[in-house]
């Protein structure tokens, strides 16, 4: 986990720099920094303010496995109060796909969600998140996520991570392998 820094600007998927990003996710495959990487991957794609590695399943409370720009007491609070209530835990529990999501699309009515909104969402600054969801085994998955504090992800923005979504789980599967 670790403080704040600069965004970093959003990279083309034309660009040069998207395909040097690619390969060394390629080359982290089998390695600790592999998801990381990925995630570093994804970010680039679009503007985002914050971004979270999370390990769901439908048995076991969700696991934070990594974040970049979020404050220890954000994680705390989330770890602490927040974790049972989470949405996109819910989704996955329910749901189990693999694919992209944002929290605006995830709104509801539920109570649960209104609680998650107004007490982890208003603490941690969140306007929008834009998530991967990735299967692993024994019904879990690994979620990466960006977060906006402004705004929300585009339906562009959506259109890009489904873009790129069949080469990351790509990319994921194989580190499993």
């Amino acid at each position: 986990m670790s403080g704040k820094s600069k965004t970093t600007p959003v990279t083309r998927l034309t660009d040069e720099e998207w395909f040097h990003r690619t390969g060394r996710v390629a080359m982290s495959i089998g390695q600790d920094t592999f998801h990381r990487e990925l995630l570093e991957l994804f970010g680039s794609a679009m503007q985002h303010d914050s971004s979270w590695i999370m390990r769901y399943s439908r048995f076991a409370p969700p696991d934070i496995l990594y974040t970049h720009n979020v404050p220890d007491e954000i994680v705390q609070l989330y770890t602490r109060e927040c974790s049972t209530i989470d949405p996109y835990s819910s989704h996955w529990k329910t749901r189990g796909a693999p694919g992209v999501l944002t929290l605006s699309r995830l709104k509801s009515e539920n109570v649960e969600f209104i609680i998650y909104e107004k007490m982890f969402g208003a603490a941690a600054n969140i306007s929008d998140e834009l998530a991967m969801f990735f299967t692993t085994v024994g019904h879990c998955c690994l979620a990466l996520f960006l977060v906006r504090e402004k705004g929300t992800f585009s339906a562009a923005d959506v259109a890009r991570a489904e873009l790129i979504f069949p080469a990351l789980d790509g990319y994921h599967h194989a580190h499993l392998s």
